[in-house]
């Protein structure tokens, strides 16, 4: 990538950039849905937003390239999920890449699900895991280590928009009009 593309790059997902403080901008606490659940991961913790329901819970996982986004991003979302469904839906956090490496992200929701799951007060009837892009991404790496390791049984999965094929070259995919992900910020994340 040559210099100037990293340069508007870099400035695409800085503060200068308004367009990028809007998106990023987070709700405020009075309008977030559910509760804060503290999940616990080597030695360190971070929270996660959980709106309890009955029969089942869906985890989002939101998107983002793994570079940017946040769980907050989804609360409007996951509110409307869990009005619409009854069940619990635990909007999943993950640390981004410009601070773990990864995979990382993919341990830290998978240990999301199974705290979550191990939780005697949380019904567990179906679990479903859901995500859009990366987390779409995610949902199906989840889903493969939770039959790899037989922790917990995942009954359906959604997959939005997801990102599958990593040895594929951003470079060589179709240009779509209107896509507001081009090819380079593809290469990017």
């Amino acid at each position: 990538m040559n210099r100037i593309k990293k340069a508007l790059y870099k400035f695409s997902l800085s503060d200068k950039n308004l367009f990028f403080r809007l998106l990023a901008k987070k709700p405020l606490p009075e309008q977030l849905f559910g509760e804060t659940y503290e999940i616990t991961y080597n030695d360190g913790s971070f929270p996660v937003r959980i709106e309890r329901g009955s029969k089942g819970i869906i985890f989002d996982i939101h998107g983002g390239g793994y570079l940017f986004g946040s769980y907050l991003d989804e609360n409007h979302f996951c509110h409307y999920l869990h009005e619409k469904t009854g069940l619990t839906v635990v909007s999943c956090n993950y640390d981004l890449t410009t601070h773990s490496q990864f995979p990382v992200q993919i341990e830290q929701i998978y240990q999301t699900v199974v705290r979550i799951c191990d939780d005697p007060s949380v019904e567990t009837e179906k679990i479903f895991i859901m995500g859009h892009s990366a987390g779409g991404n995610a949902t199906a790496a989840v889903t493969l280590l939770s039959i790899d390791r037989g922790s917990f049984h995942v009954d359906g999965n959604v997959l939005v928009y997801p990102v599958l094929d990593l040895s594929c070259d951003p470079k060589s995919r179709p240009r779509v009009k209107g896509n507001l992900i081009t090819n380079g910020m593809m290469e990017l994340f």
